[in-house]
Formats: structure tokens, sequence, C-alpha cells
């Protein structure tokens, strides 16, 4: 298992056709036509992504079984999907930056859960500043 985590970061150097090569004929990843993989690393069981996907640099999907990125997708830079059994991302979406997407697998819950993470047709998942400090007081 980290023999083929220790893989794929080395494949995240790797200029982007030579990335999706790489990922097709080694790992049994589908990967569709003009797939833009920037600086990530993709480390999932099962993999499907479509045509003219675009993931940027330093995202790292981690722990999921099934990846299945749709048409036309458009992912930013510097998040993270982890954990579930499936992460689905389709049609016109775009994920900008620094989000993280966490499906853990082993919650402490008593009730049944469904580890699956959706984002529809047209939504647009973007990252919201937290401020972290209160509003200075005006005396």
């Amino acid at each position: 298992m980290k023999f083929r985590l220790i893989i794929k970061c080395a494949l995240a150097v790797l200029p982007s056709f030579l990335a999706v090569f790489c990922y097709r004929h080694l790992f049994g990843y589908k990967i569709g036509k003009r797939v833009r993989i920037g600086l990530s690393i993709i480390d999932v069981e099962k993999c499907e992504i479509g045509d003219d996907v675009s993931i940027g640099h330093l995202n790292v999907f981690i722990g999921t079984a099934k990846l299945s990125i749709g048409e036309h997708t458009r992912i930013g830079h510097l998040n993270v999907f982890r954990g579930g059994d499936e992460i689905r991302i389709g049609r016109y979406c775009e994920v900008l930056r620094l989000n993280e997407i966490n499906s853990i697998p082993e919650p402490d819950v008593v009730n049944e859960i469904d580890p699956t993470f959706i984002l529809g047709d047209g939504s647009v998942l973007r990252c919201v500043p937290q401020n972290r400090f209160p509003p200075a007081r005006s005396s």
C-alpha cells in the first residue's frame, strides 16, 4: 500500500500526458481524452475521469473506493478529497480552491451512514475565507 502511494506521488511530478498514460496503464484508471492533471495525487481503488476534465495543482484524492469525475469539470488548486465509498463530481461543475471533501469511512456513529459524496449538475463549490478574529470594537 505504501509502495503504491510512493509511485503515485512520483507520478504527480510528471507532465500531464505522461501522468495520464501511467495512470491508465499501471493502475487501470479509465481516463478520457484531453484530460489535464496538475501536480496532484490520485490514490483511489477505481477511477473514471471523463473527457476535457482539468485537475489543478496540489490536489489529493485518497482513501476512496471509487472516484468518478464527469464532463468538462474543472478542479482548482489545494483541494483534499478523502474517504468513503464514492466521490462523484459531474457535468459543468467547478471545485475552486482550498476545499476539503471528507467522507470518513469509519465514523463514531450508531445509525447507518452512506459514505458517498455527489456534487450535482451545475454546482459550484468554493472556499469562503473564515474570519478568525472578531471585528475590532470602535470606541
